[in-house]
């Protein structure tokens, strides 16, 4: 299979793997419940930024790890929603703190969007993460941003999190 960095569209992952399993855009409709005509259109493109949740249950329909597929929206999407609900997923998935980190800094580089809002949305929802390494490195992650940003509330907020 081709690494995240590879892929040009996420249509050629479902389209690579799907092939790759002898599976036909028929056997993977009924998989996954999702119409074969846009399985079609996400394999050739047509869809450009296919729902994330749609490909999810493809990819899961495929046995594509989570992992390569957070792994490969991470390096293509730009979208603060998605990134963020992507962030969300991970996390509620329990994956790996290098991934988590991943997606949150790709979050936190969201052009179009104010700095200090995507970086409070991303401290309003560390709190609640039971992981102690995943908190620590987005607090972190939160300083180091907040820091080349100028966001000095967030300096402050970060480092006092990091005290407790």
């Amino acid at each position: 299979m081709k690494t995240a960095s590879k892929i040009k569209i996420i249509g050629e992952l479902i389209h690579d793997t799907r092939r790759a399993s002898n599976i036909t855009l028929t056997l993977l409709s009924e998989l996954s419940g999702i119409n074969k005509g846009t399985i079609s259109r996400i394999e050739n493109g047509e869809i450009k930024q296919p729902d994330f949740s749609t490909v999810r249950i493809l990819a899961t329909s495929l046995k594509i790890p989570f992992e390569t597929l957070v792994d490969y929206y991470v390096e293509v999407e730009k979208r603060a929603e998605l990134l963020f609900d992507i962030l969300q997923t991970t996390i509620l998935q329990r994956g790996s703190t290098e991934l988590i980190r991943k997606v949150a800094a790709k979050y936190l580089k969201a052009p179009n969007e104010d700095s200090v809002d995507l970086t409070e949305k991303l401290y309003q929802i560390i709190a609640p993460i039971e992981d102690d390494s995943i908190k620590l490195s987005l607090y972190n992650l939160i300083i180091e941003h907040s820091r080349s940003h100028g966001i000095m509330p967030y300096i402050a907020k970060g480092l006092y999190q990091l005290s407790y």
